[in-house]
């Protein structure tokens, strides 16, 4: 009988222990629960912030690409004043990725860097008109060797008829072929 009862009080410690055992296991989860609920939690406020961020990156995008289409819009009509023949062409994406460019009489638009000698130096004169806007003083200096003498004289004929007031500093290998406007003080050195 005393080995039957200490049996059965073996049988209740093991049992116990196991309980132990269990409790802690259950105890553990528990906590692992508590924990991944907290994690729930802090995602969906996490999701939402990301969400507002977005939000607000559109929004800001939104108002670059305005200021920027104006500013754009601002400089392509005050060069195309200037250039002899086409447009200038401002584009900038959403991402900042820009292109700068000359539309000749309907043609593709051909990229700065594609520019001729001669298309540059015009066309670098015309981007300087058109950041010297406002401006009361605009001097524009053409490094004019690219451009042959003809296109030079249509070029600055064509500068004096949009631009009465602006003084122009020409460099180039020779003098211009056909006349230029009377009202020019023309000084050559």
């Amino acid at each position: 009988m005393i080995e039957t009862i200490q049996n059965k009080i073996d049988g209740l410690k093991s049992a116990i222990s196991e309980l132990r055992k269990n409790e802690k296991l259950f105890l553990k989860a528990q906590g692992i629960d508590e924990a991944i609920e907290k994690m729930r939690l802090d995602l969906l406020k996490s999701e939402s912030q990301i969400e507002a961020t977005k939000e607000e990156i559109v929004k800001l995008q939104m108002r670059k690409a305005a200021a920027v289409s104006e500013t754009a819009k601002m400089l392509s009509a005050a060069m195309s004043k200037v250039l002899p023949a086409g447009k200038a062409v401002f584009n900038v994406d959403d991402n900042g990725n820009s292109q700068i460019g000359w539309l000749i009489q309907g043609a593709k638009i051909s990229p700065y860097e594609g520019l001729s000698g001669a298309e540059k130096a015009q066309f670098d004169v015309a981007l300087a008109y058109a950041l010297l806007a406002d401006s009361k003083c605009k001097v524009l200096v053409l490094e004019g060797s690219e451009i042959d003498s003809d296109h030079l004289s249509d070029f600055l004929n064509h500068l004096s008829d949009t631009n009465p007031e602006a003084q122009i500093i020409v460099n180039h290998w020779s003098n211009p072929k056909a006349s230029l406007s009377e009202t020019w003080n023309i000084i050559y050195i």
